[in-house]
This record gives C-alpha cells, sequence and structure tokens, in this order.
C-alpha cells in the first residue's frame, strides 16, 4: 500500500496520505495501490445472514470480503441518516481541494505540452 484514501461516492474520493507518491506516480505515468476508506451506508439481512453492504449507492455482496463474518459483527447498526450527510463545510472543503487537483493537472498537461 503506498496511499490512504476516503472515498465519498461516485468518483470522489479525498487523499489522506501518499500526496507526494501520487504525484510523482503520475508524473512518471505510473499506478499505485492504495487502501481506501468506504463508509458503509447500508446493508442486507437474509435468513440472518449478511448478503449485501452498501457504499453510497452502490451494492456488494458480503461473501466477496475475506473475514466477511468478522466485517458483519464490526458494522455499527445504528444507520442514523443525520450521521451520514455531510456538513456545509464538508462539502466546501471537498469541492475546493477538487478544484486544486483540476488546477494541478491543467498545470501539468500544459508543461507536458510545452516540453
Amino acid at each position: 500500500m503506498t496511499g490512504l484514501a476516503y472515498f465519498y461516492e461516485g468518483f470522489m474520493s479525498t487523499l489522506i496520505d501518499g500526496h507526494h507518491r501520487s504525484t510523482a506516480a503520475y508524473i512518471e505515468n505510473k499506478t499505485l495501490e492504495y487502501l481506501t476508506i468506504l463508509k458503509v451506508s447500508g446493508y442486507g439481512i437474509d435468513s440472518h445472514e449478511p448478503k449485501h453492504f452498501y457504499v453510497s449507492s452502490m451494492g456488494y455482496e458480503f461473501k466477496l470480503l475475506k473475514n466477511n463474518k468478522k466485517v458483519y459483527n464490526n458494522l455499527k447498526k445504528d444507520f442514523s441518516s443525520k450521521k451520514a450527510k455531510l456538513t456545509a463545510e464538508e462539502i466546501q472543503f471537498i469541492i475546493e481541494d477538487c478544484e486544486k487537483i483540476k488546477c494541478e493537472r491543467e498545470v501539468s498537461n500544459e508543461n507536458r505540452v510545452l516540453d
């Protein structure tokens, strides 16, 4: 693992650790592996066994996880909708971070054209 990210939804994640390695890999056109934290928003049970869990609006099968019973036992059993919502400040931070990344990519692409 070379980086740590927090997944929000869709194609939006925030890189928590590994910024410099990511920049170097991007410049060298290499790929990196990241550990991504996913916030589980719900799960489905069939015959007292966990079948699916949901991250954002995407559904995944529990059987795909290596330790699916352990994961299920560690899930918080209260999914209050208020706890799942982002605050206005968090949204503003995400937007600013995305705009910064977009500007950095545009500058990087311009520099590649000039070289």
